[in-house]
């Protein structure tokens, strides 16, 4: 009998995938990527929420898991976490950087939580629907951002921000809001910078030319 390395198991949060600690994490891509293609019809529509469990991840080797997750489920909407992750409710604080006063939060933020800074503000994590993030300086998330995103809060134009998957209800920087159109549909999920040009905030990729 063959081995599973990826298995599947419905949850009242959601998704578990529990995958093996044998297998290295590029097959593991590999077979994660055909399991959820077969259970495409699951994850058609609506929102799921899915909790990886067995093994340990690099946050760089989350960042490409989540990345295949988001392609894959294109249709759904996706939120990821991980049994081992740990949210410290006190976020580190460095005030030493060239940039000034900078926040780090690790771990996703929920709907109903607001997270604020004085200066500039890095999530490394989610922001999911019904969250807020305020900051006086920049704002980068390192994950989806579909929460209310308010960077330069105290009247900064210059600020910006900066998400793998921009797609908030609300964003706003200094006094200037805006929100995607309704229709927003996009092939691929790439990194987007918003800033103000003009009276007016513009969205575009980030760093997709080398």
């Amino acid at each position: 009998m063959k081995k599973e390395y990826v298995v599947l198991k419905g949850a009242r949060d959601g998704v578990h995938v529990i995958l093996s600690d044998e297998m290295p994490v590029r097959l593991l891509m590999d077979e994660l990527k055909e399991k959820f293609e077969q259970g495409r019809s699951f994850f058609s529509q609506g929102s799921c929420h899915i909790t990886f469990m067995g093994k340990a991840f690099t946050p760089s080797e989350k960042l490409k898991l989540e990345t295949e997750v988001a392609k894959t489920l294109s249709s759904c909407d996706v939120t990821v976490g991980y049994e081992s992750d740990t949210v410290s409710d006190e976020p580190v604080v460095y005030t030493n950087l060239n940039e000034g006063y900078t926040k780090f939060h690790n771990g996703t933020l929920r709907s109903g939580q607001l997270l604020e800074s004085e200066g500039n503000l890095v999530v490394l994590g989610h922001i999911n629907p019904g969250a807020e993030v305020v900051a006086a300086g920049n704002i980068i998330v390192m994950g989806a951002a579909k929460g209310i995103l308010h960077a330069g809060c105290t009247g900064n134009r210059e600020a910006f921000i900066i998400a793998l998957n921009m797609s908030p209800t609300q964003i706003r920087i200094a006094d200037i809001i805006t929100r995607p159109p309704d229709n927003d549909v996009r092939s691929e999920i790439l990194p987007e910078k918003a800033y103000i040009k003009n009276e007016t905030i513009y969205i575009e990729d980030y760093l997709t030319k080398i």
